[in-house]
């Protein structure tokens, strides 16, 4: 049997913009998908069988179905969430398959589905390497994106990513756990779905950043997060970069969404697409606005970022 683990994500800045070439900086948590994988003889008299199973974080299975490799079709009529691995494995090289040999895939969930922390990037990254696919090609085909977050489940490492012409590019970047000790990440329980999400503004995005004003602001925002050797930096930052992309393309702030009151040195972030799934808030909002928040699930951000 073979085992893969991918880690889940959290776009700490960069979001909308990264899909029109700029920087995006993401990081990995400690919590991810796992993958197990074995093969066993099949008699020459019976076909070939890929069982698939897919499990959530609360040990309940949400996809099951087996496809014959003879005759390339499914048991049962194709879901919605089962079309993505569908696609997966039509892309997977005829010679992957042994002879007179059956397989089973079963992935399990470490966090909820709808929390935004990569249950499809996770699941990319892991069929790219149970079946030796290249990653960034697997994303693009099924899921379309950036590609950071898969990079991100691939490597299990704080990344700076950018797309240009010539595909995905990443380096290492160095977030100092000392900077994030008063942070916290919320959970609203409403994912968004950050494909369509992009798609509905991507018009505005290219407008904004033909302007080369407006693409240098950004540019100059990101680099003070990525460099940041102070928190009071890091979160003005991170204000700035929020704030420049609701005035530009009149998108609500969390501050707005929920009618909460910035507070001097107040954090209060969108992660990932707005409008649902997580925010990002520092201790001195979080205190402030207490009532509100308790209705949600927070974890503190060094509690749940992977480091190492």
């Amino acid at each position: 049997m073979q085992t893969y683990f991918a880690p889940g994500k959290i776009l700490l800045a960069g979001e909308y913009t990264v899909l029109l070439g700029m920087e995006a900086l993401a990081v990995p948590v400690k919590q991810g998908q796992w993958l197990e994988f074995f093969a066993f003889s099949t008699p020459s008299n019976q076909p070939r069988i890929l069982y698939f199973k897919a499990i959530d974080s609360e040990g309940g299975c949400w996809i099951e179905n087996k496809f014959d490799l003879d005759s390339q079709t499914w048991e049962n009529p194709i879901s919605d969430e089962l079309e993505s691995f569908n696609k997966v494995i039509s892309m997977v090289p005829w010679d992957f398959w042994g002879d007179q040999t059956s397989y089973r895939l079963e992935t399990r969930l470490e966090f909820g589905r709808e929390t935004g922390l990569g249950s499809s990037s996770t699941f990319i990254a892991l069929m790219s390497e149970c079946f030796r696919l290249d990653p960034q090609k697997l994303q693009e085909e099924i899921f379309k994106g950036s590609g950071y977050d898969v990079a991100v489940a691939c490597l299990g490492k704080p990344l700076t990513f950018w797309r240009n012409e010539q595909g995905a590019h990443f380096r290492s970047w160095d977030l100092q756990p000392r900077l994030t000790e008063d942070w916290r990440v919320v959970f609203l329980g409403e994912k968004v779905d950050s494909r369509k999400s992009a798609s509905a503004i991507i018009d505005g995005l290219e407008t904004m950043l033909s302007e080369p004003f407006y693409k240098q602001q950004f540019e100059r925002v990101l680099h003070i997060v990525r460099d940041a050797d102070n928190t009071q930096s890091n979160e003005a930052a991170l204000e700035m970069y929020q704030l420049l992309l609701a005035q530009l393309l009149e998108m609500n702030t969390p501050y707005k969404q929920f009618n909460l009151t910035p507070v001097k040195q107040g954090l209060c972030k969108w992660l990932g697409a707005w409008g649902g799934d997580m925010l990002l808030v520092n201790n001195t909002l979080f205190e402030k606005e207490l009532n509100f928040f308790s209705d949600f699930e927070s974890v503190r951000w060094n509690e749940l970022v992977k480091y190492e």
